[in-house]
């Protein structure tokens, strides 16, 4: 069943003060710190010209990985497969967490409350479909257990956690989970409502009262790619592609929503500007130059590519402005947005395989499965660093992924 609903803003002493806190908290730290990143396998704080400045860890071995900051920019959360640690813009290690969680989680507003879907428990759900529990935990109290259950949530493909991936898809994965349908994500919106991809990998946007455990279907939202979502500064609304070629801007006060038809090509990621009046999108055209094996080659390769471009989108007047050409990739698998900057993560093709294996100097009945294809095969993940006026469009480094904006109140 399919509701309407409408979130009200519920504003406490309590969080006013807390508030009030923090903003005296966020002055006396590191200015000099505007986002993160995993490079070169450890989380490090970056500056604004996106070049590292300290290694904060933890360090990755092939793991996937989700860095998230709170609301106020001071803690920087990494999950590590099913392990979180805790950092800070001020710098220093991050420190591991009690607990066990998992890739979708996000804070509550307020910096409180972690709610995290416990993926590795998934419940039968009828039809070959499971649904997964929700918990929350007081970040002030973790512990080893679990934390409360709040309910269950969506309605996901059994074997989905199960995908065997490899060379290209293998590297966008660990950053932006899988192409075309991002990764399952969770929303804290005002009030005791929380967002949830639905569906997964289909789109759409679910609902769940924390206190009641009550779900229901986002009505007009059947489309939205909710993994691929961007949060605005003030906190108050939400942008994501659809499965139309466009965005869908959700305000999470009143519940309402608007969409945007746009006929560039596949919005692969989008992010708020600087100012919230404008979007980012990275774009996926047709490639320039598409891969194609052999005939008698027998490795499923995963041939997909496209041309990745940025453009800026007005979301008043709703015109847009392509920025920069990017050039063929596999995709791009994390985009962030800072005062200075359009920062994105771009993944090379399997190029390189479907090259070796046309000219015979891979087996043409390589096993998709082969060790070679997670190591000596695995395309780079490259960091390009986009200025506004699309005067700048440079890779600065390589093997960086997961790519973060550090939020400032």
């Amino acid at each position: 069943m399919i509701k309407k609903r409408f979130i009200f803003l519920l504003v406490s002493i309590f969080s006013i003060i807390w508030q009030g806190d923090l903003r005296s908290h966020a002055q006396s730290s590191r200015p000099d710190v505007v986002m993160a990143y995993v490079y070169n396998n450890s989380v490090h704080l970056a500056g604004a010209d996106g070049l590292p400045i300290e290694d904060v860890g933890p360090m990755f071995e092939g793991q996937a990985g989700k860095l998230f900051w709170s609301t106020d920019g001071e803690i920087l959360y990494t999950v590590r497969g099913n392990q979180l640690f805790q950092g800070y813009a001020a710098g220093g290690a991050s420190v591991l967490q009690p607990g066990s969680y998992g890739l979708t989680i996000t804070v509550d507003r307020g910096g409180q409350t972690l709610y995290y879907l416990e993926s590795n428990n998934p419940q039968p759900a009828g039809d070959g479909f499971v649904t997964i529990p929700l918990r929350e935990s007081n970040l002030s109290v973790l512990s080893s257990g679990p934390g409360r259950l709040v309910g269950y949530v969506g309605r996901y493909p059994s074997g989905i956690s199960a995908l065997t991936l490899t060379g290209a898809a293998l590297q966008y994965a660990r950053d932006g989970g899988i192409l075309d349908s991002a990764r399952p994500k969770l929303i804290a919106t005002y009030g005791p409502t929380l967002f949830y991809s639905c569906c997964f990998p289909n789109a759409g946007i679910g609902a769940i009262n924390i206190n009641s455990g009550e779900t229901w279907l986002y009505e007009g939202t059947e489309n939205v790619i909710l993994g691929a979502a961007d949060i605005s500064s003030d906190l108050s609304r939400i942008i994501a592609p659809n499965t139309n070629n466009g965005v869908t801007i959700v305000d999470l006060i009143t519940g309402g929503w608007r969409s945007y038809n746009l006929d560039l090509g596949t919005i692969e990621r989008v992010a708020f500007g600087p100012n919230s009046r404008d979007a980012y999108l990275v774009v996926r055209q047709p490639p320039t130059n598409p891969l194609q094996l052999n005939p008698s080659i027998l490795t499923p390769l995963d041939l997909r590519s496209a041309y990745i471009t940025i453009w800026q989108l007005d979301l008043i007047t709703g015109n847009t402005v392509r920025i920069a050409s990017l050039g063929d990739f596999y995709g791009a698998s994390s985009i962030a947005v800072t005062e200075d900057y359009i920062f994105v993560v771009v993944v090379e093709s399997n190029a390189k395989a479907v090259e070796d294996l046309n000219a015979g100097r891979l087996p043409g009945d390589l096993s998709i499965d082969d060790p070679i294809l997670r190591s000596t095969y695995l395309p780079n993940s490259i960091l390009y660093r986009i200025s506004f006026d699309g005067q700048e469009a440079i890779s600065i480094m390589s093997n960086v992924w997961g790519v973060t904006a550090r939020p400032h109140p």
